[in-house]
Protein backbone atom coordinates (compact mmCIF):
# COMPACT_ATOMS: atom_id res chain seq x y z
CA UNK A 1 0.00 0.00 0.00
CA UNK A 2 1.19 3.51 -0.76
CA UNK A 3 0.09 6.71 0.99
CA UNK A 4 1.13 9.70 -1.10
CA UNK A 5 0.94 13.48 -1.01
CA UNK A 6 0.37 15.64 -4.11
CA UNK A 7 -2.06 13.35 -5.88
CA UNK A 8 -1.78 15.06 -9.27
CA UNK A 9 1.91 14.21 -9.49
CA UNK A 10 1.23 10.64 -8.36
CA UNK A 11 -1.57 10.30 -10.92
CA UNK A 12 0.75 11.39 -13.74
CA UNK A 13 3.45 9.01 -12.53
CA UNK A 14 1.04 6.07 -12.45
CA UNK A 15 -0.25 7.01 -15.89
CA UNK A 16 3.23 6.59 -17.35
CA UNK A 17 3.57 3.13 -15.79
CA UNK A 18 0.36 1.67 -17.23
CA UNK A 19 1.28 -1.94 -16.59
CA UNK A 20 1.59 -1.17 -12.90
CA UNK A 21 -1.45 1.08 -12.81
CA UNK A 22 -3.89 -1.72 -13.61
CA UNK A 23 -2.54 -3.88 -10.79
CA UNK A 24 -3.61 -1.33 -8.21
CA UNK A 25 -6.70 -0.02 -6.50
CA UNK A 26 -6.04 3.69 -6.88
CA UNK A 27 -7.78 6.60 -5.17
CA UNK A 28 -6.94 10.30 -5.38
CA UNK A 29 -8.51 13.45 -4.01
CA UNK A 30 -9.59 16.24 -6.33
CA UNK A 31 -7.27 19.22 -6.45
CA UNK A 32 -7.06 21.92 -9.08
CA UNK A 33 -4.19 24.13 -7.89
CA UNK A 34 -1.66 21.23 -7.80
CA UNK A 35 -0.46 22.28 -4.33
CA UNK A 36 -2.46 19.80 -2.29
CA UNK A 37 -3.99 16.38 -2.73
CA UNK A 38 -3.45 12.90 -1.31
CA UNK A 39 -3.70 9.43 -2.77
CA UNK A 40 -3.76 5.80 -1.70
CA UNK A 41 -2.61 2.92 -3.90
CA UNK A 42 -3.38 -0.68 -2.89
CA UNK A 43 -1.80 -3.70 -4.53
CA UNK A 44 -4.55 -6.04 -5.75
CA UNK A 45 -2.22 -8.99 -5.15
CA UNK A 46 -2.26 -8.50 -1.39
CA UNK A 47 -4.94 -11.19 -1.29
CA UNK A 48 -7.14 -13.25 -3.61
CA UNK A 49 -10.13 -11.70 -1.80
CA UNK A 50 -9.72 -7.95 -1.38
CA UNK A 51 -12.46 -5.38 -1.82
CA UNK A 52 -12.79 -1.63 -1.37
CA UNK A 53 -15.96 -0.92 0.62
CA UNK A 54 -16.10 2.86 0.67
CA UNK A 55 -14.11 6.05 0.29
CA UNK A 56 -14.34 9.46 1.93
CA UNK A 57 -12.50 12.68 1.14
CA UNK A 58 -12.82 16.43 1.44
CA UNK A 59 -13.02 19.03 -1.31
CA UNK A 60 -9.93 20.77 0.09
CA UNK A 61 -7.92 17.64 -0.81
CA UNK A 62 -6.59 17.37 2.73
CA UNK A 63 -7.62 13.80 3.57
CA UNK A 64 -8.69 10.53 2.03
CA UNK A 65 -10.15 7.49 3.79
CA UNK A 66 -10.44 4.12 2.08
CA UNK A 67 -12.09 1.22 3.89
CA UNK A 68 -11.01 -2.18 2.61
CA UNK A 69 -12.00 -5.76 3.34
CA UNK A 70 -9.27 -8.38 3.04
CA UNK A 71 -10.98 -11.77 3.17
CA UNK A 72 -13.07 -11.32 6.36
CA UNK A 73 -10.98 -8.52 7.82
CA UNK A 74 -11.55 -4.75 7.76
CA UNK A 75 -9.06 -1.88 7.66
CA UNK A 76 -9.57 1.88 7.40
CA UNK A 77 -6.69 3.54 5.57
CA UNK A 78 -6.47 7.31 6.11
CA UNK A 79 -4.01 9.59 4.36
CA UNK A 80 -3.76 13.25 5.38
CA UNK A 81 -2.02 16.46 4.35
CA UNK A 82 -2.57 18.82 7.28
CA UNK A 83 -2.38 22.62 6.79
CA UNK A 84 0.59 24.54 8.17
CA UNK A 85 -1.46 27.46 9.52
CA UNK A 86 -2.45 27.27 13.20
CA UNK A 87 -6.14 28.20 12.91
CA UNK A 88 -6.58 25.85 9.96
CA UNK A 89 -4.91 23.07 11.94
CA UNK A 90 -7.58 23.26 14.64
CA UNK A 91 -10.34 23.13 12.02
CA UNK A 92 -8.65 20.17 10.36
CA UNK A 93 -8.27 18.21 13.61
CA UNK A 94 -11.96 18.87 14.24
CA UNK A 95 -12.77 17.41 10.83
CA UNK A 96 -10.58 14.35 11.47
CA UNK A 97 -12.58 13.57 14.62
CA UNK A 98 -15.66 13.34 12.40
CA UNK A 99 -13.82 11.10 9.95
CA UNK A 100 -12.16 8.70 12.40
CA UNK A 101 -14.31 8.56 15.55
CA UNK A 102 -16.83 6.05 14.21
CA UNK A 103 -14.48 3.56 12.49
CA UNK A 104 -12.04 0.96 13.75
CA UNK A 105 -8.77 -0.63 12.64
CA UNK A 106 -7.37 2.71 11.47
CA UNK A 107 -4.00 3.09 9.77
CA UNK A 108 -3.33 6.84 9.65
CA UNK A 109 -0.43 8.24 7.64
CA UNK A 110 0.65 11.46 6.05
CA UNK A 111 2.08 14.94 6.48
CA UNK A 112 0.82 16.23 9.83
CA UNK A 113 2.77 19.52 9.62
CA UNK A 114 3.20 19.03 13.38
CA UNK A 115 5.61 17.26 15.69
CA UNK A 116 4.51 15.21 18.67
CA UNK A 117 7.62 15.89 20.78
CA UNK A 118 9.74 19.01 21.11
CA UNK A 119 12.87 16.99 20.29
CA UNK A 120 11.37 16.13 16.88
CA UNK A 121 12.22 19.68 15.73
CA UNK A 122 15.92 20.51 15.18
CA UNK A 123 17.45 23.93 14.50
CA UNK A 124 14.32 25.90 15.39
CA UNK A 125 13.96 28.69 17.93
CA UNK A 126 10.68 27.05 18.98
CA UNK A 127 11.58 24.85 21.95
CA UNK A 128 8.09 23.80 23.03
CA UNK A 129 5.16 22.15 21.33
CA UNK A 130 2.78 24.54 19.64
CA UNK A 131 -0.81 24.56 20.82
CA UNK A 132 -2.16 22.67 17.83
CA UNK A 133 0.62 20.07 18.21
CA UNK A 134 -0.59 19.38 21.74
CA UNK A 135 -4.07 18.80 20.38
CA UNK A 136 -2.77 16.45 17.73
CA UNK A 137 -1.36 14.44 20.63
CA UNK A 138 -4.78 14.50 22.29
CA UNK A 139 -6.37 13.34 19.04
CA UNK A 140 -3.97 10.40 18.79
CA UNK A 141 -4.68 9.44 22.40
CA UNK A 142 -8.44 9.82 22.05
CA UNK A 143 -8.55 7.64 18.93
CA UNK A 144 -6.42 4.94 20.59
CA UNK A 145 -3.63 5.20 18.01
CA UNK A 146 0.09 4.51 18.40
CA UNK A 147 3.00 5.40 16.13
CA UNK A 148 5.16 2.80 14.42
CA UNK A 149 8.46 1.90 16.06
CA UNK A 150 11.77 1.74 14.20
CA UNK A 151 13.19 -1.59 13.11
CA UNK A 152 16.71 -0.24 13.73
CA UNK A 153 18.32 2.42 15.91
CA UNK A 154 18.42 5.84 14.24
CA UNK A 155 19.92 9.08 15.50
CA UNK A 156 17.70 12.16 15.84
CA UNK A 157 18.71 13.68 12.49
CA UNK A 158 17.96 10.49 10.57
CA UNK A 159 14.40 10.50 11.96
CA UNK A 160 13.65 13.93 10.52
CA UNK A 161 11.36 13.80 7.46
CA UNK A 162 11.39 17.45 6.34
CA UNK A 163 14.02 20.18 6.14
CA UNK A 164 14.50 23.63 4.65
CA UNK A 165 18.25 23.51 5.14
CA UNK A 166 18.11 25.21 8.54
CA UNK A 167 15.23 23.63 10.44
CA UNK A 168 14.46 19.92 10.32
CA UNK A 169 11.44 18.16 11.77
CA UNK A 170 9.66 14.83 11.94
CA UNK A 171 6.22 15.68 10.58
CA UNK A 172 5.52 12.71 8.28
CA UNK A 173 4.30 9.78 10.39
CA UNK A 174 2.34 6.54 10.42
CA UNK A 175 -0.06 5.51 13.20
CA UNK A 176 -2.13 2.37 13.67
CA UNK A 177 -5.07 1.35 15.84
CA UNK A 178 -3.73 0.08 19.16
CA UNK A 179 -5.94 -3.02 19.20
CA UNK A 180 -4.32 -4.33 16.03
CA UNK A 181 -1.76 -6.96 16.99
CA UNK A 182 1.38 -7.69 15.06
CA UNK A 183 4.53 -5.81 14.05
CA UNK A 184 4.35 -2.22 12.78
CA UNK A 185 7.81 -0.88 12.06
CA UNK A 186 9.35 2.00 10.15
CA UNK A 187 11.76 0.25 7.80
CA UNK A 188 13.49 3.24 6.18
CA UNK A 189 13.35 7.00 5.61
CA UNK A 190 14.78 8.07 2.26
CA UNK A 191 15.51 11.30 0.41
CA UNK A 192 13.39 12.08 -2.66
CA UNK A 193 14.21 14.19 -5.71
CA UNK A 194 10.72 15.69 -6.10
CA UNK A 195 10.02 17.04 -2.61
CA UNK A 196 11.54 18.63 0.48
CA UNK A 197 9.95 15.72 2.39
CA UNK A 198 11.54 12.32 2.73
CA UNK A 199 9.72 9.11 1.83
CA UNK A 200 8.76 7.09 4.91
CA UNK A 201 8.52 3.30 4.57
CA UNK A 202 6.99 0.86 7.04
CA UNK A 203 6.35 -2.88 7.23
CA UNK A 204 3.08 -4.18 8.69
CA UNK A 205 2.68 -7.80 9.74
CA UNK A 206 -0.83 -8.20 11.10
CA UNK A 207 -1.95 -11.19 13.10
CA UNK A 208 -5.29 -12.62 12.03
CA UNK A 209 -6.90 -12.44 15.44
CA UNK A 210 -6.47 -8.65 15.52
CA UNK A 211 -8.52 -8.22 12.35
CA UNK A 212 -11.15 -10.92 12.86
CA UNK A 213 -14.23 -8.85 13.50
CA UNK A 214 -17.77 -8.98 12.19
CA UNK A 215 -19.96 -6.11 10.97
CA UNK A 216 -21.13 -5.32 14.50
CA UNK A 217 -17.60 -4.93 15.81
CA UNK A 218 -16.61 -2.93 12.75
CA UNK A 219 -19.22 -0.31 13.58
CA UNK A 220 -18.30 -0.02 17.24
CA UNK A 221 -16.68 3.21 18.28
CA UNK A 222 -13.05 2.92 19.39
CA UNK A 223 -12.43 2.93 23.10
CA UNK A 224 -11.82 6.34 24.57
CA UNK A 225 -8.90 7.07 26.83
CA UNK A 226 -9.62 7.33 30.54
CA UNK A 227 -10.81 10.91 31.15
CA UNK A 228 -9.15 13.27 33.56
CA UNK A 229 -10.54 13.28 37.11
CA UNK A 230 -10.21 15.99 39.76
CA UNK A 231 -9.04 15.20 43.29
CA UNK A 232 -12.00 16.51 45.31
CA UNK A 233 -9.78 17.33 48.32
CA UNK A 234 -8.41 20.41 46.57
CA UNK A 235 -11.95 21.81 46.49
CA UNK A 236 -11.57 22.59 50.18
CA UNK A 237 -9.45 25.54 49.05
CA UNK A 238 -11.76 28.53 48.52
CA UNK A 239 -9.51 30.11 45.86
CA UNK A 240 -9.61 26.87 43.85
CA UNK A 241 -13.41 26.76 44.05
CA UNK A 242 -13.71 30.33 42.80
CA UNK A 243 -11.15 29.77 40.03
CA UNK A 244 -12.82 26.59 38.77
CA UNK A 245 -16.24 28.22 38.86
CA UNK A 246 -14.93 31.12 36.80
CA UNK A 247 -13.52 28.76 34.15
CA UNK A 248 -16.73 26.71 34.11
CA UNK A 249 -18.72 29.84 33.29
CA UNK A 250 -16.80 29.97 30.01
CA UNK A 251 -17.81 26.48 28.82
CA UNK A 252 -20.18 27.93 26.22
CA UNK A 253 -17.36 30.09 24.87
CA UNK A 254 -15.08 27.03 24.66
CA UNK A 255 -17.71 25.15 22.63
CA UNK A 256 -18.31 28.06 20.28
CA UNK A 257 -14.61 28.67 19.70
CA UNK A 258 -13.17 25.14 19.58
CA UNK A 259 -16.08 22.89 18.57
CA UNK A 260 -15.39 19.21 19.31
CA UNK A 261 -12.02 20.17 20.83
CA UNK A 262 -13.58 22.33 23.54
CA UNK A 263 -13.09 19.75 26.31
CA UNK A 264 -9.34 19.51 25.68
CA UNK A 265 -8.94 23.30 26.01
CA UNK A 266 -11.23 23.36 29.04
CA UNK A 267 -9.28 20.63 30.85
CA UNK A 268 -5.98 22.26 29.91
CA UNK A 269 -7.05 25.52 31.57
CA UNK A 270 -8.41 23.68 34.62
CA UNK A 271 -5.22 21.66 35.17
CA UNK A 272 -3.01 24.71 34.61
CA UNK A 273 -5.07 26.85 37.01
Amino acid sequence: MLFARNSSRLFRLCGRAKWTFFKLFRYFTLNFDKTKGVGILINKNLSHDINVLCTQYDLDSRFLRVEIKIENYYLNLVNIYAPNIENEQFEFINKMYDVCASVKNIILAGDFNAVTKAKDRIGSKVQKLKKYEIYWNNFIKNLNLVECNYDKVLNSEDKMTWSNGVVSSKIDKIYYFKDLTGKFLYSSIKETCKSDHKAVFANFKLRHESLNNDDVNRNEKPRKYRPWRMNDKILEDKSVIEGVEEICKKIKNYKNKYGKLWYDFFISDITNF
